[in-house]
């Protein structure tokens, strides 16, 4: 599993670093090169007449900010909800479970607590990208793991032509990944999955070590950070229904 995450987020800085490259930059805005008319003359006027001075009235009360939402999600029971990308993962049996806190510390390799939006892209900047979430079934080896990155400010624009050309071109990095930790690929490609009763692009891959491993790659887009879901299967290629999980808030 460990080696599987490590792969996951060298695959989440070849994505975040491809969604800034593929946008399209924005034009200049038009400068008004016209020269300046001349300001007619005022006419005079009739002084004004005072009019009554209104009653002091009290200044309104500003409305407070609301908190920002933070896009760690949290895990209850069998459910992780993340309010910030508006979706909900349902582990589907009993046999699945959570990686607590603790396990999460040790497969992002730190044990730094984040509390508040600025230690978390404090992390991002030295790290790259953050596991906020990881489950397993005991019984299959089966796996599903969300992973965070910084969108670098354009996720808003994210576009799934833009998701898909990204994707692209992490492919090579991907598969040249699994082959350096000792796996045979047999296939990556971008095609696309369904998640949230979408059809989305999304990363297939196939590879062997000791067995077959088929793995799924999905991005939801938020403001300021892209989400990665990948659901992993062994044996069976059961990869695109774990997405199952996955379903929306709204």
């Amino acid at each position: 599993m460990k080696k599987l995450s490590l792969i996951l987020l060298a695959l989440l800085l070849c994505l975040s670093t491809a969604c800034a490259q593929t946008l399209p930059a924005k034009d200049p805005a038009p400068v008004d090169t016209s020269e300046p008319s001349a300001a007619p003359t005022a006419e005079p006027t009739a002084e004004p007449t005072a009019e009554p001075t209104a009653e002091p009235t009290a200044e309104p009360t500003a409305e407070p900010i609301p908190e920002e939402t933070m896009p760690l999600g949290a895990v209850s029971g069998t459910e992780y909800t993340n309010e910030y990308f508006g979706l909900k993962l349902t582990l589907p049996s009993t046999s699945w479970i959570f990686y607590n806190q603790e396990q999460l510390n040790a497969l992002n390799g730190s044990t730094q607590a984040i509390l508040e939006k600025a230690d978390l892209d404090a992390f991002l900047e030295k790290a790259g990208s953050l596991i906020i979430a990881s489950g397993s079934d005991l019984t299959t080896g089966n796996s599903c793991t969300l992973s965070l990155t910084p969108s670098a400010g354009v996720g808003a624009l994210m576009t799934p032509a833009l998701l898909k050309l990204s994707m692209e071109n992490a492919v090579e990095p991907l598969r040249q990944s699994f082959v350096s930790m000792g796996y045979t690929v047999d296939s990556v490609q971008v095609e696309t999955a369904q998640l949230m009763g979408k059809t989305v692009p999304c990363i297939h891959l196939s590879a062997s070590a000791n067995g077959s491993l088929f793995e799924t790659i999905v991005m939801v887009p938020g403001t300021d950070y892209l989400l990665s879901i990948s659901m992993a299967t062994v044996g069976e290629n059961l990869s695109d229904s774990l997405l199952d999980m996955v379903t929306s808030l709204d």
